[in-house]
C-alpha cells in the first residue's frame, strides 16, 4: 500500500446496522487517491453485523479500525471517533454514502 507524503487525514463513520451499505462505503474510502488515513468506523450499537464486516475489513487494511459503543446516535458516534483521530485533518462520511476516488486528495489540494 502506498502512503501519500501528504498529511494524515482521519475519516470517521458511525455505523448503526449498516451491513447493506457500509461494504461499500469503506471500499469507497480505500479506494481514495489520497491514501495517507486512519479510518474510525463507530459501531454504534448495532445488531447486524456491522462489527464483523468491519473487523474483517481491519484485519487486511490497518487503516481501519472498529470502535464500539452502545446506541448513543450519531452525534454521540462521531464524537466518540474525534477523542481517538489522530489525523491532522477529519472527514466525516455516513455509513451508506461513497466518495469519489479523488475527493480527499482535491480538497487537500484546495487546502
Amino acid at each position: 500500500m502506498k502512503v501519500d507524503a501528504g498529511p494524515l487525514v482521519t475519516v470517521i463513520i458511525p455505523a448503526f446496522n449498516a451491513q447493506a451499505t457500509l461494504p461499500a462505503t469503506l471500499a469507497s474510502v480505500q479506494a481514495q487517491t489520497h491514501s495517507h488515513l486512519e479510518v474510525l468506523v463507530v459501531d454504534d450499537g448495532s445488531r447486524d453485523q456491522t462489527a464483523t464486516i468491519v473487523a474483517n475489513v481491519s484485519a487486511t487494511d490497518p487503516r481501519v479500525r472498529l470502535l464500539r459503543q452502545q446506541n448513543s446516535g450519531v452525534a454521540e458516534a462521531r464524537n466518540h471517533a474525534l477523542t481517538r483521530a489522530k489525523g491532522a485533518w477529519t472527514a466525516p462520511l455516513d455509513a451508506d454514502d461513497l466518495w469519489h476516488t479523488e475527493k480527499l486528495s482535491r480538497q487537500l489540494n484546495k487546502l
